[in-house]
């Protein structure tokens, strides 16, 4: 099941602020460069965001501009705006402060100013909450999210029964989150008998020819019949009523966290009515002309959450028209298959595969092929009514819709979003949907878990994080999150959305956002580069399922198959049938979305079951000579319930002539089906040496290709790589921008070959330039010296800024501590910085022979360092530094004779925040408990890390294992208590020359 950061949303909570001024950063327009060039700061569009967490209207529009200038001048590219205080325990006026007040719809529109002046981008959530909701929508109006409810009466043959309906046992699913109950109105929408055959392992089958619908004897809600004379008879009345779920919060403290006034129940997202609620709210109270405006020229998104939907069974009032239309039969007939006990309240999601026993099955009938019917339509519903619809009306604005979604409703929506239950096979997937729709961006809710609490994660172990989401095709990021600075109840060092127990507080509170810039600069060149150019996948995988299970995240190295693809050199999207009812979905020249992706093949898994749509279309596809590898059995069934027997001769149809084209290619196994791609001329645009994990991403221009490479072990792995293509090959330094010339590569057979070692979790960008581009003028970068002479730099004075509370929540008090050190620890190995948190100045001097040049060399080791860090010699800073090493050539900032050393070290606020006591404001649900965090004294990938393992980053600084295997490495379930993590320059430190 998808660990989300709302299962953890249970109790109360502390929270997060500073008035410190973030570090200074220069913004950069755009500008055009020859392949060869140095990559400069990308604009401020393509850089990394925040999603801006606001205690509702609690904000204060001096605050507002102070907190969108930091982001700019740290060089953020933008926010989201999002009402998330599950963190504040005190009552908040829903009515003043709430989402959607005169206050909120105020602040808005200052922050949008701001944002138009500092040329950020800003988005908006669609609701107070999520799942999204409407004030004012109670659960018995019709845009209001439903529930399919069933009442049961047992009547023996002949048995008469006079009276009320039977009801269901238990209230509506979200009703306990009201503090004044509204008021739930069950519809009847059928009643039926049907006779009972038979109980098989506590299910019961019932006999669906003996199906008697009583909807129209029912009088004034009351029934008078008489069961047939032969069997045992349950008489059903279904219910439909709202789910009166609200956005409240979820399930914790109910009386202080109404979000808006009037209430916001949740809408129903598979009907238009819930849409059209959404979008009428909007226009008629939020959207004020200055506002409209300012949308208009920002250019952001809409954003709308995951589905956390509570609901016995989900259901909408334009189900039975729309299950008709696309299912071609009646839902009526099949309901008691939908019937859910009231001991299992609370349906599990469909890619769960352990579910409670069924009530009822009717005989004959498979319930799984209707199933398969019900959600399909669900699924469509929502594509076609909600993300559909959404993103027309936010174009109408000059916006866009981001969601996070998958499929076709992926495709509808301008920017599909993943989060932290996505592996490499799901990302691809809404990778294939962005580039099937012909659109740019891939947005990841960046980092949602990451180091089990705020304030343990520094820079370098978000990028950690970050990196495997980008070799999924994610190509923007949005940071979970920046706080607002204050809320009514806040304690040092201010507003924390989650109460410090879910996602993290960057923002300049913390003595990390003195780095920012390095950090800001890194990631929006990396995300310039990915969303530059034209996305390539050689191969697509197709999953011929109606539920799909391609983002269930049950293994983060994504599906067998796609690792065997992966292995063998090619870059593969996984798609599900219905991406291929795409109108941009289509087959020219053998290539399938020759302007998206451009897959040169697709390859069908193993399946015994497909559509007949499906089949027909990748008949056409063949037809227009795209190759297709076809893994196992013809498939001989089709999904769902209707017309099985003639969608079946369909199907048969549709594959026999499927095969009558001589792209068509049929292997038994998946390494066959490899081989088949390398057989009819589908080459893997990337080769390996040795097997490894090395994840590659493809972004292609008209004179050159970008590959993003990312060693995702903690393994180094020396290789022989071979890119296919002609020209040059350079390597772009995201940190500085620099473009160095890879020597040692020689073109033979159209491929290019040579020699890369990846260090453990080391992430590159290797680009090859077309057209015999030779790059001449490009700097080599030459692997760091072994110089004969080395000195180890053990004296240091040490000038420490410590962070502590100050006078209010959001005052930050920095007491300076002097220390002259003889040889470098951890601060908490030094009674006086024990608890310390903040930024560390060290200082030393260095003598170097008067005869030494810079063109004898030297390089800085700086060893352990917890935190991030800048380098500073004789009185110049050094560009911004990979954080992921601890060596560099430093001769060109040297000179013979003395030299000033400076190395600045900004922490995390845990160590402080642990020593002012628990500070986990949300409690866990009963019978949950997680452990404290645990980390690793390692600093150095381990010596015997296997290339083919996935990686812990124990040794980066990720809490060790935690209780769930499906978190991304990094990451780890919230909750438990802090523990000391080591600060400062650690050392050893030594200098090397020449």
């Amino acid at each position: 099941m998808k660990i989300s950061r709302r299962r953890f949303v249970t109790g109360a909570s502390t929270v997060l602020a500073t008035s410190m001024l973030p570090c200074g950063f220069a913004r950069s327009a755009s500008t055009p460069v020859t392949g060869c060039s140095t990559i400069p700061l990308p604009p401020m569009e393509e850089r990394p965001r925040f999603r801006w967490w606001w205690p509702g209207g609690y904000v204060e529009p001096d605050q507002i501009e102070r907190e969108v200038a930091a982001m700019a001048d740290a060089g953020f590219g933008g926010f989201e705006i999002a009402d998330v205080r599950d963190g504040i325990q005190v009552p908040l006026d829903p009515k003043t402060y709430g989402w959607g007040s005169k206050r909120w719809v105020a602040a808005v529109e200052r922050a949008l100013e701001v944002a138009a002046q500092r040329g950020l981008k800003a988005d908006i959530t669609l609701g107070a909450h999520w799942p999204t909701g409407v004030p004012g929508v109670t659960p018995d109006d019709p845009a209001a999210a439903k529930e399919l409810v069933h009442g049961l009466l047992i009547l023996d043959g002949g048995e008469s029964y006079s009276g009320t309906l039977p009801a269901f046992a238990k209230p509506a699913s979200g009703l306990h989150m009201h503090t004044v109950p509204p008021r739930v109105t069950a519809q009847l929408l059928r009643v039926q008998a049907y006779r009972e055959l038979r109980v098989e392992s506590g299910t019961t089958v019932l006999d669906p020819a003996s199906r008697i619908d009583l909807t129209d004897t029912v009088t004034d809600g009351a029934l008078d019949w008489q069961a047939p004379a032969q069997g045992r008879w349950h008489l059903f009345a279904f219910w439909v009523r709202g789910t009166a779920q609200t956005q409240n919060l979820f399930d914790r403290a109910i009386a202080t966290s109404m979000l808006s006034d009037p209430v916001a129940c949740a809408v129903d997202v598979y009907g238009k009515a819930g849409t059209r609620a959404c979008i009428d709210y909007w226009e008629n109270h939020l959207l004020p002309p200055r506002t409209r405006t300012l949308l208009r020229q920002i250019g952001g998104n809409f954003f709308e959450d995951s589905l956390e939907l509570k609901a016995v069974k989900h259901w909408s009032p334009d189900l039975p028209r729309e299950f008709l239309q696309l299912r071609g039969y009646d839902v009526f007939p099949f309901l008691p298959l939908l019937a859910v006990s009231a001991d299992d309240v609370g349906e599990l999601p469909p890619w769960i595969e352990e579910k409670p026993p069924r009530l009822y099955q009717l005989d004959g009938i498979d319930p799984d092929r209707f199933d398969e019917d019900f959600q399909q339509t669900l699924t469509q519903m929502y594509a076609n009514n909600r993300i559909r619809s959404l993103s027309e009306w936010a174009r109408t604005l000059g916006m866009g819709m981001r969601a996070q979604c998958s499929g076709l409703a992926a495709a509808y929506c301008d920017v599909p979003e993943g989060d932290n239950a996505d592996n490499i096979d799901s990302f691809s997937a809404k990778a294939a949907a962005r580039d099937i729709a012909g659109n740019r961006i891939l947005s990841d809710e960046a980092a949602t878990f990451i180091g089990g609490q705020a304030h343990v994660a520094d820079w370098k172990l978000l990028l950690f994080m970050l990196q495997r989401d980008f070799a999924g095709g994610v190509n923007q990021v949005v940071l979970h999150g920046f706080s607002y600075a204050d809320s009514p109840d806040a304690k040092w060092p201010g507003f924390s959305a989650f109460g410090r127990v879910i996602g993290n507080d960057w923002g300049p509170r913390s003595p990390l956002w003195h780095h920012a810039s390095d950090i800001s600069g890194y990631l929006g060149r990396l995300q310039h580069l990915l969303q530059s150019g034209r996305s390539q996948a050689d191969v697509v995988v197709l999953e011929p399922i109606s539920r799909s299970s391609v983002a269930a995240n049950f293994n983060r190295s994504g599906s067998s198959f796609g690792e065997a693809l992966r292995l063998s050199g090619y870059t593969r999207h996984h798609i599900q049938p219905d991406l291929l009812n795409h109108p941009k979905a289509a087959v020219e020249g053998g290539v399938l979305t020759p302007n998206g992706a451009g897959y040169r093949a697709l390859v069908l898994v193993p399946t015994q079951e497909m559509a007949p749509e499906t089949a027909e279309k990748l008949r056409d596809f063949a037809a227009a000579g795209l190759q297709l590898i076809l893994i196992g059995a013809a498939p001989t069934d089709v999904p769902g319930l209707h017309d099985i027997k003639a969608r079946k001769h369909r199907l048969a149809q549709a594959w026999q002539h499927l095969h009558t084209y001589k792209s068509v290619h049929t292997v038994a196994t998946e390494q066959a089906a490899i081989d088949k791609l390398n057989q009819v001329g589908v080459a893997p645009v990337l080769g390996f040496s040795a097997q490894c994990r090395v994840l590659p991403i493809v972004r292609v221009h008209a004179n050159w290709t970008d590959y993003y490479l990312l060693n995702d072990s903690d393994a180094e792995i020396p290789l022989t790589m071979s890119f296919r293509g002609t020209g040059a090959a350079t390597e772009i330094d995201l940190w500085s921008g620099n473009q160095y010339r890879l020597e040692n590569f020689q073109a033979a057979a159209g491929r290019i070959r040579g020699p890369l070692t990846f260090k453990a979790n080391e992430a590159r960008i290797i680009r090859l330039h077309h057209r015999n581009s030779t790059c001449k003028d490009s700097p080599v970068r030459n692997p760091l010296a072994a110089l004969k002479t080395q000195l180890p730099l053990q004296q240091w004075q040490l000038r420490v800024e410590d962070w502590q509370p100050g006078d209010d929540a959001t005052t930050t008090r920095k007491t300076v501590h002097q220390l002259q050190l003889e040889k470098l620890s951890a601060w908490s190995d030094i009674a006086l910085l024990r608890d310390v948190s903040g930024i560390g100045h060290y200082s030393t001097q260095l003598s170097l022979p008067k005869t030494w040049r810079p063109t004898d060399g030297a390089v800085l080791d700086i060893g352990r360092v917890g935190g991030s860090f800048r380098l500073r010699i004789n009185g110049r800073d050094l560009p911004p530094l990979n954080q992921f090493e601890s060596r560099f050539e430093v001769a060109e900032w040297l000179q013979a004779g003395n030299n000033d050393i400076e190395v600045e070290v900004a922490t995390t606020l845990n160590n402080r925040l642990r020593s002012l006591g628990p500070d986990a404001g949300i409690s866990l649900p009963i019978g949950v408990e997680m452990p404290d965090a645990q980390f690793s004294d390692d600093w150095r990938p381990p010596a015997d890390a296997d290339a083919m393992a996935p990686p812990t980053g124990t040794y980066l600084g990720a809490p060790l294992a935690g209780p769930d295997a499906m978190m991304a490495p990094g990451a780890t379930a919230p909750g438990g208590g802090r523990r000391v993590q080591a600060y400062g320059l650690i050392g050893p430190v030594t200098i090397s020359h020449g």
